[in-house]
Parts: structure tokens; sequence; C-alpha cells
């Protein structure tokens, strides 16, 4: 396991503070904004080692391969 995803309902895509109670340093945290039933926006974090914080870290969605339906 590399990291959690979860959701905050009707807040930002950030880490609060129970996030930072639970979290641990060398995990990703993707947290995703849902507002009014619609996710928003998806942002990733990861906790200092002296657990005072969180840095963001840069989310990328790879883009599924197309498949051909060609015989080749």
């Amino acid at each position: 396991m590399v990291g959690v995803f979860h959701s905050h309902p009707d807040r930002p895509a950030q880490p609060s503070e129970t996030d930072r109670a639970l979290a641990l340093p060398w995990f990703s945290y993707i947290i995703t904004s849902v507002q009014g039933g619609r996710a928003l926006e998806s942002r990733s974090w990861r906790l200092l080692d002296d657990r005072t914080g969180f840095s963001e870290e840069t989310l990328m969605v790879a883009e599924p391969a197309s498949h051909s339906s060609e015989a080749g």
C-alpha cells in the first residue's frame, strides 16, 4: 500500500486536523472535495516527518492506453 484515498464532503481537498492526527509520514493521502454530491477536485498530500503538517504532492492522472480492435 502506498497511500490512502478519501473524500471530504462539503469541505476543501486539503487535510483536516483529524487527517493529521491519523496520518503516517510515508503514505500519500489523496483527498477529493465533494460539493453537493459531485466530486470537484482531488489533491495529494504527504505528512511531514515532524507531523506538523502536510506537503502537497503532484497528482498526475494517467489516461488508459487505447486498444486497437484491428488485428496486425
